[in-house]
């Protein structure tokens, strides 16, 4: 009896000590000042032409990591409709409109590298305002010669295997 009496009084301060913690109805002065934790700084330029196009080439690397081929695709139009108002921008990254023109998923990842090495070349030649961009690079991708993409966040997301190897890679460079 007084082993069952301690194993229900054992598992009744379990299951209180396991439940989730209630959010504070009345938050004190000390919680009221803290810090909130923030996603990583989105990459700006200073170049609002510049800008729009770099959020196209993540719409690009965005769809390859998910595998959508179709979204890729859109986001390639995007870019290369957006790289004419950047100078430099058609000279500078001539994958774009193949990019486009790829007829299927693993014909984009095969254009990325080039098309990320071409965006990149034309990261360092304009200015952040804020944030950070980084060039990731898998050794795994393009038959083992490795491949490289630019992200805006320091998490790894493959966009040459998507899901069978997600956060293969590493950070060669920051852009800052």
């Amino acid at each position: 009896m007084k082993t069952s009496l301690h194993l229900l009084l054992l598992s009744a301060l379990l299951a209180v000590a396991c439940e989730p913690k209630q959010a504070q109805q009345n938050p004190t002065a000390e919680t009221q000042n803290q810090t909130p934790v923030t996603a990583e700084a989105v990459a700006r330029f200073e170049d609002p032409n510049m800008n729009m196009a770099y959020q196209h080439y993540l719409h690009v690397k965005n769809a390859l990591v998910a595998a959508d081929f179709a979204e890729a695709q859109n986001g390639a139009k995007s870019l290369q409709a957006s790289l004419s108002t950047v100078a430099k921008g058609e000279n500078t990254v001539p994958t774009a409109p193949k990019m486009t023109l790829a007829p299927t998923l693993e014909a984009q990842r095969a254009l990325l590298s080039p098309l990320s090495q071409e965006m990149a070349t034309l990261l360092k030649a304009h200015n952040l305002s804020s944030g950070n961009a980084y060039l990731d690079f898998c050794p795994m991708a393009n038959n083992g010669e490795g491949g490289f993409w630019i992200s805006n966040e320091k998490a790894i997301k493959n966009p040459f295997f998507g899901n069978q190897m997600l956060t293969c890679g590493s950070i060669k460079e920051t852009f800052n």
